[in-house]
């Protein structure tokens, strides 16, 4: 039996979650502890697989210099069976780059790496074990997360993300500007609400495509914690 106090606790570590989940989803450590680091860069490696696909991910990572962060994430949380996979999958796409392969045949051979990788990482209902994991850890090391009733300070990742050459700070109305104009370069509508972006897709691939979109926008333009997310 529960009681009135044991409900209130689960209740109140439900809402902590949210919030540490949510500071997270930009791909960017809302601070340098370790909790803090692992979930920032599992969601990334998660969004870059949900936007596209596994293998879309891990090149992802190779182009934007986080290569095997994602993987050392899902480790932290204790998601053997994501790790093994992210583990098969980079080998896989490392023998296609030393195959010699060509044309036609690389295409058909990275579609079937491709299919194989996203439909195994389905199964695995990474959102759930991530999030069941998150609340179990935030209990066991409570330290490995900040606070969540202030700010953050900035954590390396995002410090390393300012300075790439590639990347340049924004706030949260510049950015959702920069989506707003490249949603509306490909015919996705949209509107821009302060720092907030509501995508207006009308069908599966339009949705599918500007995921992608904000993605890549998400690596070029970083934000410092505070700011809302797409």
């Amino acid at each position: 039996m529960t009681t009135d106090g044991e409900q209130a606790a689960g209740e109140g570590l439900a809402d902590r979650a949210v919030q540490v989940w949510n500071r997270a989803t930009a791909g960017v450590a809302a601070s340098d502890r370790e909790g803090d680091l692992a979930l920032a860069r599992a969601l990334r490696f998660d969004g870059y697989a949900a936007a596209g696909s596994v293998v879309s991910g891990i090149e992802m990572e190779i182009g934007e210099g986080w290569s095997g962060e994602g993987r050392a994430g899902f480790a932290w949380f204790g998601l053997a069976d994501v790790v093994a996979l992210i583990d098969e999958t980079a080998r896989a796409y490392e023998a296609l780059d030393d195959s010699g392969l060509e044309g036609p045949e690389h295409a058909e051979r990275w579609d079937e790496i491709d299919d194989h990788a996203s439909a195994r990482y389905a199964e695995l209902q990474v959102t759930e074990t991530l999030t069941a994991a998150l609340k179990r850890l935030m209990v066991d090391r409570p330290d490995a997360f900040a606070d969540v009733g202030g700010e953050p300070a900035p954590s390396q990742d995002w410090v390393r993300s300012f300075h790439q050459p590639f990347a340049r700070y924004v706030s949260g109305e510049q950015k959702a500007a920069l989506g707003l104009q490249a949603l509306t370069a490909f015919g996705i509508p949209a509107e821009a609400i302060g720092p907030r972006l509501l995508v207006h897709a009308t069908d599966e691939d339009s949705q599918e495509l500007a995921d992608e979109i904000l993605s890549l926008l998400d690596g070029r333009y970083p934000e410092a914690p505070g700011f809302q997310p797409w």
